[in-house]
């Protein structure tokens, strides 16, 4: 059986991708500079690159995704989303989502 290379691989995948969505833990907060396996070689500019990790903001996978012009997404909506939803479960109310995103930035920054 042939030995496949992962990064030979990601770019075969990635280069007629729309979408690509981390959910690793690479790059995460205390672990900040980890190398993340996608580069920007790999991706192009009508890529939407999705990380699931809000801290820190920029991860290096987004990083590299501003570099090949691509579009980001930051783990923060997911976050927002989450918390939201949980909100109105335990409450039954609506709850504000600029009120819930500006108190989480500024927690992160």
């Amino acid at each position: 059986m042939e030995a496949i290379d992962l990064g030979e691989k990601l770019n075969y995948e990635l280069k007629d991708a729309d979408i690509l969505i981390n959910t690793t833990p690479i790059g995460m907060y205390p672990n900040i500079h980890q190398k993340p396996l996608v580069t920007s070689k790999m991706m192009h500019e009508n890529l939407i690159v999705n990380d699931i990790i809000y801290n820190p903001l920029k991860t290096g996978i987004l990083r590299e995704a501003v570099k090949a012009n691509a579009k980001i997404v930051t783990g923060v909506k997911m976050l927002i989303y989450q918390g939201i939803e949980s909100f109105k479960i335990w409450t039954e109310v609506e709850p504000p989502v600029d009120v819930f995103k500006k108190a989480l930035l500024k927690v992160l920054k």
